[in-house]
């Protein structure tokens, strides 16, 4: 006896059964099944609940027709009989048949159409993603390019070539033109370096104002510049250095250098006043005798001095204090006209006081 579930109630119940015993909806005669899912429902229903199946015309047609013991069909109440039936329908085993291959054709031409659906929608990811990446690709390029054109690193340069051999041939030719002109102004900066000369290292900076090495040689310039002023030691060295490197490395002591070279600087007055002491020294009788005893005798003579003299200033390494070296051309006379001698007066002052006196 065969067992289905009362489309009602939902009870399993006998598909013989005149009604259902749980709530008495009629069961035998009453129902059919759905030639789309295969839901039991009633026969009065025109969809089927579970797949939404048009069954209004197939319900007339397919009842479920209850076996007795025997095998053969019962005829259900207000139904057609099995001639009848078999009449309009032809072979009544035939057709399930019919209606599983129908069943069967949607479903499998759904299938094609996810698979489909399912094939454009992959190429479509594939496509734009590919899209995007060859976008990223060339914008990196591009990025990558500019960033090179605007640097002045050989290294820079050479990695945009090795990173993106395929990129356009006219860019690489950029690229290798603007190395060949880097290799060139690097050339110019060892020629430069190796003469050591602030000439040439200046020259070097105007005909390439944006080059690397640019700064390095204007630090090099600075260095050269303060060789030569400690080499002449001069106000005029030091003063020039200062003008020319107002933010130099050295200019803290080329100023300390320049101050003490102005102190040492000569004036009328320190010349007037080496001058008085050297002839009240020369002057001094005891003096003469001093130097008559070393064979200049200067005792009965007139000395009169040149124009040339020469004072210099020097720091007293013992002292702190500035001595003064001088030395002057003098003309000794014999008051008797016997002779005269040119001399040469040296000496030293110190606090005032002539020292390493020297006549020859």
């Amino acid at each position: 006896m065969p067992i289905i579930k009362c489309p009602e109630c939902g009870r399993q119940v006998s598909s013989l059964a005149a009604t259902c015993p749980s709530c008495g909806v009629a069961i035998a005669g009453n129902i059919v099944k759905c030639p789309h899912c295969g839901e039991i429902v009633l026969a009065n229903q025109n969809v089927c609940p579970n797949c939404h199946t048009n069954i209004a015309l197939k319900s007339q047609q397919d009842p479920i027709a209850a076996k007795n013991p025997s095998g053969s069909h019962r005829v259900a109440v207000g139904q057609p009989s099995v001639q009848s039936t078999v009449g309009k329908q032809g072979n009544q085993t035939g057709a399930p048949a019919s209606d599983n291959a129908a069943e069967e054709q949607p479903n499998h031409s759904k299938s094609w159409k996810l698979l489909l659906a399912s094939f454009l929608i992959a190429l479509s990811i594939i496509f734009v993603g590919w899209y995007f990446y060859n976008k990223t690709q060339q914008d990196n390029e591009t990025a990558a390019y500019e960033n090179a054109m605007e640097s002045n690193e050989l290294a820079v340069l050479q990695n945009y070539l090795d990173m993106y051999p395929e990129a356009p041939q006219e860019r690489r030719d950029s690229i290798m033109a603007h190395i060949d002109i880097l290799k060139q102004i690097d050339n110019d900066w060892y020629n430069a370096l190796a003469s050591q000369s602030a000439y040439a290292l200046e020259r070097y900076i105007q005909e390439h104002p944006e080059s690397v090495h640019a700064t390095e040689a204007r630090i090099k310039i600075d260095s050269l510049d303060w060789v030569s002023a400690v080499t002449q030691n001069t106000l005029e060295s030091y003063k020039k250095y200062i003008e020319k490197h107002a933010d130099g490395e050295y200019i803290d002591d080329a100023k300390t250098n320049f101050e003490k070279c102005s102190s040492m600087q000569v004036s009328s007055a320190d010349i007037e006043m080496v001058s008085g002491l050297v002839r009240a020294y020369c002057a001094n009788s005891a003096n003469r005798e001093l130097l008559a005893s070393r064979g200049v005798d200067l005792t009965n003579a007139d000395i009169t001095f040149a124009d040339d003299w020469e004072v210099k200033k020097v720091e007293n390494e013992t002292t702190g204090e500035m001595d003064y070296h001088v030395s002057v051309t003098m003309q000794a006379v014999q008051r008797d006209a016997s002779h005269s001698q040119t001399l040469r007066f040296t000496a030293t002052i110190a606090a005032g006081r002539l020292t390493d006196v020297h006549v020859q």
